[in-house]
Order: structure tokens, then sequence, then C-alpha cells
């Protein structure tokens, strides 16, 4: 379920995917780079991330490596 398809995953009938798209994408990116900021790594940032929006972290981070690298 990609995030690129405009699925609206939030409430209040305004579609959050851009930003939801941005935020994720910048994670991936720290955790790519092994980023830390206040004691937290940029993969346990996206790993957190990823379950606030009621995604799987592992299964998300697949999704993103296999279509960005």
């Amino acid at each position: 379920m990609p995030f690129d398809e405009g699925e609206n995953r939030g409430g209040g009938g305004r579609d959050n995917t851009p930003d939801l798209t941005a935020v994720l994408f910048f994670l991936h990116g720290a955790a790519s780079d092994t980023a830390m900021h206040n004691t937290y790594t940029g993969r346990e940032a996206f790993d957190a991330f990823a379950r606030l929006i009621g995604r799987e972290p592992e299964s998300l981070w697949s999704q993103i490596e296999a279509r960005h690298g």
C-alpha cells in the first residue's frame, strides 16, 4: 500500500499524503545516514512514525528501499 497512490489515512477529510510522504522520506534518509538527535537514531524515529500511521516499520522500510534505495 504505497503512499504515493493518494490514499487518505488521516481523519477530517484532509488528504495528508504529501505531508506524510515528506516526513517518511526525511526519516528514511536520516536513518540511512545513521543520524542521531536527542539520543534517538533516525531509524528509531522512522519506526515510531511508521507505528503512528498504523504501518509495520520493517515492511514499510523494505517497501521504500525497494522503490528508492
